[in-house]
């Protein structure tokens, strides 16, 4: 390996496999110094990876250390290989690769919440915490992705999905049933006469477009979003947790369209809910499939109260039984 197939490992975005070859010519060839520096942006272009992957750095962050590690690595070649090796670097390294060409065994989890004024507060930061250490202490945290829209709205619902093509999608937040107040919100959000708005209508709340007002989305909405992700976009959700009250029938209306769907069946407690996202994404983090990781949440949300089949599951169309 030679300082010009280095540099162009790097300008090809492929900085962990350039650390790789310097660390091993360096190893070669003796020089401590040299291979403690670049040790050093190893560690650090690790780190970033990791953060990036769990969703724990923003993506201007995330891209300024890149870059970083990238010119210092550059900067190292003369030094590595020894003086007028190859020509200079050159002055603008291609940029990362985009997230989406990312590689196929990656599972990407797309974390939203809402949790509009006027509304029961919700823990949402200790749920997104709870969920991104039991994907890092797992010995497959390499293969996770976790992107958070915080605060959504009806327009960021569908963008979100449609920009980070997630594999698996979790929305905590709010979802009722039809009553007085509700109703005029479906109304207004949804711009229709309220004569034509199902009686038997449920949904989740999610902010008005200036993020000032809750707004009531039908489950109608919804799945009319997630087939066009789905069935048009080609976006390879499998599997969609609503971590929130009344949850069933989105979980029902989408189970036509992605493989697996979590939903609640009645109202659920705050702690009971973290406790099932904790189970559930301990068992995602561990290999398992969707069905088993949610028995496993379903183990942690009943230690908190709740009767066993407050979480319900769809497969493939289909309510699983847990008896």
């Amino acid at each position: 390996m030679t300082a010009s197939d280095v540099r162009n490992l790097i300008a090809g975005g492929k900085i962990e496999q350039a650390i790789k070859e310097l660390l091993a010519h360096l190893q070669h060839n003796g020089d401590n110094d040299l291979y403690n520096a670049i040790l050093t942006q190893s560690s650090r272009f690790q780190d970033n990876e990791r953060q990036n992957r769990l969703g724990m750095v923003s993506s201007s962050d995330y891209t300024r250390t890149r870059n970083a590690v990238t010119y210092a690595l550059l900067e190292s070649l003369e030094e590595v290989f020894g003086k007028g090796t190859d020509s200079p670097p050159p002055p603008n390294p291609k940029p990362p690769l985009q997230e989406n060409n990312r590689d196929a065994d990656t599972t990407t989890i797309l974390f939203m919440t809402s949790n509009p004024s006027g509304t029961a507060e919700l823990q949402l930061e200790k749920e997104h915490s709870r969920i991104s250490s039991r994907l890092q202490d797992s010995p497959n945290y390499s293969k996770f992705r976790i992107r958070t829209k915080k605060a959504v709205t009806l327009s960021e619902f569908q963008e979100s999905i449609f920009l980070e093509k997630p594999n698996i999608i979790h929305f905590s937040g709010h979802g009722d049933k039809n009553n007085n107040d509700v109703r005029s919100m479906l109304s207004r959000g949804l711009e229709v006469d309220e004569t034509h708005i199902p009686q038997d209508n449920t949904g989740i709340m999610l902010y008005d477009e200036n993020k000032r007002d809750p707004l009531f989305v039908g489950t109608n909405v919804i799945q009319r979003i997630f087939r066009t992700m789905v069935k048009r976009q080609e976006v390879p959700i499998k599997a969609v947790v609503f971590n929130s009250c009344y949850s069933d029938a989105q979980a029902k209306a989408l189970s036509e369209i992605v493989p697996y769907v979590v939903g609640t069946s009645w109202s659920i407690k705050d702690e009971a809910a973290i406790a099932f996202a904790t189970g559930f994404y301990f068992g995602i983090a561990q290999g398992e499939d969707v069905e088993d990781a949610c028995d496993m949440g379903i183990n942690q949300a009943i230690g908190y109260g709740e009767p066993e089949d407050r979480f319900v599951l769809y497969k493939d169309g289909q309510r699983v039984e847990w008896h």
